[in-house]
């Protein structure tokens, strides 16, 4: 959750009753009980227009993961799907940016994708609206047999003090050592030149 938090707590209560009574809960029926969830949100005390509020859905459909972003910003609803990642709050652009570059998808091996993850969350705390508390949990689909369920480790500190030795080296500062530039590197655009 992002945003104005008890609101945010409010949509989560509702989005989550919501998909709990669901008999069959496939994307097209999360998509669907977002809306729904989104509208009796709205007009709840809780809603603010000036607010904003953001949720982050996921979860597994066949054994494929999905994501789902849903937000109220401005009075605006709006729910995505996303492909490979979803991000939300104020590092998101970062966040996203990062993820972007490295092509973050669900077929990575996990160790490497929880950096990736890890190594989103703090690049993002560079905007100062971010927290340095970080929580990393790995999701996976659960036992077929058993309807609604997902297995879920929370990361150790031991785990997350591992994958910061890996972020302080790839990002120290300066990053690298640069060689000097040379006069001939550049063109002044003002000096006159000879006639040939």
């Amino acid at each position: 959750m992002a945003g104005e938090w008890s609101g945010c707590m409010k949509l989560c209560d509702i989005l989550k009753g919501r998909i709990q009574g669901l008999t069959k809960a496939g994307a097209g029926d999360i998509e669907h009980e977002g809306n729904t969830s989104i509208a009796d949100f709205m007009k709840s005390p809780l809603y603010q227009t000036e607010a904003e509020y953001q949720v982050l859905l996921s979860g597994f459909e066949s054994n494929l993961p999905f994501i789902y972003t849903i937000s109220i910003s401005q009075g605006t609803p709006k729910i995505e799907s996303k492909q490979n990642f979803g991000v939300i709050g104020w590092g998101s652009t970062i966040a996203t940016v990062l993820l972007t570059l490295r092509e973050s998808h669900s077929t990575m091996p996990l160790p490497y994708v929880a950096y990736l993850v890890y190594e989103a969350k703090r690049a993002s705390e560079k905007t100062g609206y971010v927290g340095r508390f970080t929580a990393l949990a790995i999701q996976a689909p659960g036992p077929s047999e058993i309807k609604d369920k997902a297995y879920l480790k929370i990361m150790s500190e031991t785990g997350k003090a591992h994958l910061e030795v890996v972020y302080s080296g790839l990002w120290q500062v300066p990053f690298a050592k640069i060689p000097d530039l040379e006069d001939d590197f550049f063109i002044d655009p003002t000096a006159k030149r000879s006639p040939q």
